[in-house]
């Protein structure tokens, strides 16, 4: 049993800006590290209907591109584009974690034969969430006490502990639990003289049993409406 806690933030203009710098950062590294995947795998395959029965020159053959090499290459990407350095360092690596289930989903099969679509290249607000992995411990860059929300390299800012959906679910049943509803956001008071707002919000992700500012890891997420 998984608990996922919801919780509104107000960051400052400033914070704002910083995120949402981090999530066009992390979009373009998104892209090029795809870019990277897709291709090593068109160089490293040959159409077996077009080839050469006899012979079929086939050049250097690139290394593999995987979740580790691009890992490791996060620190010549910071050397050659500082603006990453601004970035938490798991943050980064959360971002190719995620390229690298969707990759896996598209390439290997499930036990009944079936593949995920593609990933695609992320067009600008595409990417629309960043991960702190960790939460309330010495090596964590997120921290939540008193109703502070403390995120590394970006600041401190309030929450609203109030306003908290629970989603749980319960891997060896298939039972769906009754859980409490949030409002839809057709139901947010709209304000039609501004145009489209960044409403931030967290979710915190913990096991059933833990206090959600114990354990767990935070996804910073955007939605924008009018």
């Amino acid at each position: 049993m998984h608990l996922t806690y919801c919780y509104r933030i107000k960051p400052t203009a400033e914070q704002i800006a910083i995120m949402e710098k981090w999530l066009e950062l992390l979009r373009r590294h998104w892209n090029y590290a795809l870019g990277q995947r897709l291709d090593w795998l068109n160089r490293t395959r040959s159409p077996i209907d077009r080839c050469s029965l006899i012979s079929e020159p086939i050049g250097e053959i690139p290394e593999a591109v995987n979740y580790y090499t691009q890992q490791a290459a996060l620190k010549e990407t910071k050397r050659l584009f500082p603006e990453y350095k601004q970035i938490y360092a798991e943050t980064q690596q959360v971002n190719l974690k995620r390229l690298n289930k969707a990759w896996d989903r598209w390439r290997k099969p499930v036990k009944r034969g079936k593949r995920g679509g593609r990933p695609r290249f992320k067009k600008p607000g595409d990417l629309r969430s960043f991960v702190f992995p960790r939460v309330n411990n010495s090596r964590a860059g997120a921290h939540l006490i008193d109703g502070v929300l403390k995120l590394s390299r970006i600041g401190s800012m309030p929450v609203v502990m109030g306003c908290i959906s629970l989603l749980q679910l319960d891997q060896n049943s298939n039972k769906i639990p009754t859980v409490p509803r949030l409002p839809t956001l057709s139901k947010i008071p709209t304000l039609p003289t501004l145009p489209a707002l960044p409403f931030f919000f967290t979710k915190m992700r913990c096991t059933r049993g833990d206090a959600p500012t114990d354990t767990g890891r935070f996804h910073i997420e955007t939605m924008h409406y009018r």
